[in-house]
């Protein structure tokens, strides 16, 4: 990756069905979703740029807890269940990724980024990421659920499935 630069919006469809569903789980009193709230049923055609990020030891390092097929696939390697400081030490961006986690975890609020990114076939493309802050199972700690989407398969993709609803009340 060349660089990377926060951006205020997303501009790709894929990222803005995941931020809307996301904020479809806000609560009405303003917290934070729970990781239950999510079905990833519902979330099928969004599933393979997914992730699930959890922090190891209070916020020192992070690991992906999920890392959606796409991702492992346009990275080259399964990051799934390896700490962030071995992640990111090739890209000289350990410190980064962690802060940044950190940071969404304590505002909780989202973020949103743009990257150029080399893939495994040495082509430079954009990309969008987000981090979402949302619960653990456990209820206090904050995990991040994010997505990260690619210009060339965007531009590409001719129409995506719609998100499938699930009722309110069965």
């Amino acid at each position: 990756m060349s660089y990377i630069e926060k951006i205020e919006a997303l501009s790709f469809p894929r990222g803005l069905q995941l931020l809307e569903y996301y904020r479809s789980k806000i609560p009405r009193d303003g917290g934070l979703p729970h990781r239950d709230q999510f079905e990833f049923s519902e979330l099928l055609p969004l599933a393979p740029y997914m992730f699930i990020a959890e922090p190891i030891s209070g916020g020192a390092d992070w690991r992906y807890r999920l890392l959606g097929t796409r991702l492992v696939a346009r990275f080259g390697q399964d990051y799934t269940n390896r700490p962030f400081s071995e992640n990111f030490r090739e890209l000289g961006l350990v410190q980064d990724a962690i802060e940044l986690s950190n940071q969404v975890a304590k505002e909780g609020k989202p973020r949103f980024f743009a990257a150029r990114f080399t893939d495994t076939e040495t082509r430079q493309i954009r990309l969008e990421t987000m981090s979402l802050p949302i619960l653990a199972p456990d209820g206090e700690t904050v995990w991040l659920l994010g997505g990260t989407f690619f210009e060339d398969e965007e531009t590409a993709a001719q129409s995506d499935a719609p998100l499938k609803k699930r009722p309110a009340h069965p």
